[in-house]
């Protein structure tokens, strides 16, 4: 996946977010956290068993600082930018994606197959036999090469991603980077992997603007850096 030499992503959404604050003047920046601490509470009210102390410390750290002045207000906030952009990021590991393409017929074999008498067809169902793509495709190649893809495909089962991986895999072109929703990381091994193969978090219970900002902002950031992206955008 290609990369160029810049400041840590941590790093560069922070700036990203700085530059936000400047831009706000005192009423706009404490409705931008008073927002945030609001719905903050609201969901960890109601997501008790899967939230931490940190989180809640977090929050009332920002609440109390809604009454303070501007510099404080801005360091909330920045503090809560820098909490969320290690909870989104995760890093692509080459060897996991060459053994996760060794795995991935099987695995898909296994998932696309109905669940009936043992009469053979699953030991003979081949996914890759069965995934047709259309399209100039040397074209797309080369334009890999030197340009940065953005994917945006249909979504209608949670077999999307998988089989959409597998068919890149299988047409030569290189990994995408992708949202997942973070429920699907509470599984070790699924995020084990999912996190080594350009799965980013997407926390959908999360809904005020200092956190789609800065999801946003590290999307904006990795395609800037040349990685490929996918989005689904009939997904939530």
């Amino acid at each position: 996946m290609a990369q160029t030499k810049s400041p840590s992503i941590s790093r560069a959404l922070g700036s990203r977010m700085s530059a936000r604050i400047q831009e706000m003047g005192d009423d706009q920046l404490h409705s931008y956290l008073a927002e945030a601490v609001y719905l903050e509470r609201k969901r960890l009210s109601t997501s008790k068993d899967d939230t931490t102390e940190d989180e809640r410390t977090m929050v009332e750290a920002a609440a109390r600082a809604a009454h303070e002045g501007r510099k404080e207000m801005s360091e909330a906030l920045k503090a809560m930018n820098k909490a969320y952009a290690h909870e989104i990021h995760n890093h692509f590991s080459s060897r996991t994606y060459g053994m996760a393409t060794k795995l991935l017929p099987g695995a898909l074999t296994r998932l696309l197959t109905a669940p009936g008498p043992r009469d053979g067809a699953v030991a003979d169902f081949d996914p890759g036999s069965r995934i047709a793509v259309h399209g100039p495709m040397d074209q797309i190649r080369s334009l890999a090469e030197n340009h940065t893809l953005v994917l945006a495909p249909t979504h209608v089962s949670n077999l999307d991603s998988p089989v959409i991986g597998y068919a890149l895999y299988q047409e030569r072109l290189p990994p995408f980077i992708y949202g997942a929703g973070l429920n699907l990381f509470n599984n070790t091994a699924m995020s084990f992997f999912m996190s080594r193969l350009g799965a980013y978090t997407v926390d959908r219970r999360k809904r005020h603007r200092a956190y789609k900002d800065t999801l946003k902002d590290y999307s904006t950031e990795r395609i800037a850096r040349g990685s490929h992206s996918l989005f689904f955008p009939g997904g939530t």
